[in-house]
Parts: structure tokens; C-alpha cells; sequence
């Protein structure tokens, strides 16, 4: 997917963002598609999990 507000050639990427306080992971990935796309999921189920380095 692409998302809006990127500085070069908009590559293809997925939604990112932090856990808010008393959120769960579900949740927070829910609120940041919807917040990078505009795109409302229906569930959400984590299938991995990380932690990226790069900033």
C-alpha cells in the first residue's frame, strides 16, 4: 500500500506507529491503518511481532 505524506517516491509500505498507554497491540494496529489510510479493518490478529531499529 502506499502511504501518503512521504518525502520521495512514495514506495510501497505498511501502516507503522507506537502502542498508545492501555492499548493493545490489535487496537493500536487498527487506529494506525485507519489513521495512514483511511481504511477501517474489520479484526485484527497479530501474526508476528518486532522491533525495528531503523529510525
Amino acid at each position: 500500500m502506499r502511504l501518503s505524506g512521504q518525502k520521495f517516491a512514495n514506495p510501497p509500505a505498511l501502516p507503522g506507529g507506537i502502542v498508545e498507554p492501555e492499548e493493545d497491540v490489535e487496537a493500536a494496529a487498527a487506529r494506525e491503518l485507519l489513521e495512514e489510510t483511511g481504511c477501517q479493518a474489520d479484526s485484527a490478529e497479530v501474526v508476528a511481532r518486532g522491533v525495528s531499529l531503523l529510525r
